[in-house]
């Protein structure tokens, strides 16, 4: 990849393409550690942060109480017979 140092308000950028992003495993939101050695500036990713998401609840108090009549389970629609075939 071949870029150019442009001006973004009072500092420098480079952009960084997704496909370059994404062999890295880095992502816009990750940080990342720059150091310049032997007159080269260095980018490397910090420890990877769990990002899995943390709920106030969870999965089994979500469904907790979840009937089929309160999960609207008798509300299927049913598809129209000129959307249906014989498969027989």
């Amino acid at each position: 990849m071949q870029t150019r140092i442009k001006h973004w308000d009072n500092a420098a950028a480079i952009r960084l393409w997704s496909r370059l992003l994404a062999k890295t495993g880095l992502d816009v939101s990750s940080k990342v550690s720059i150091r310049v050695q032997d007159n080269k500036v260095i980018v490397e990713p910090l420890d990877q942060e769990d990002k899995t998401i943390r709920l106030p609840f969870s999965e089994k108090e979500l469904l907790d109480g979840l009937t089929a009549d309160a999960a609207h389970a008798d509300e299927v629609v049913q598809p129209l017979s000129s959307k249906t075939t014989d498969w027989c």
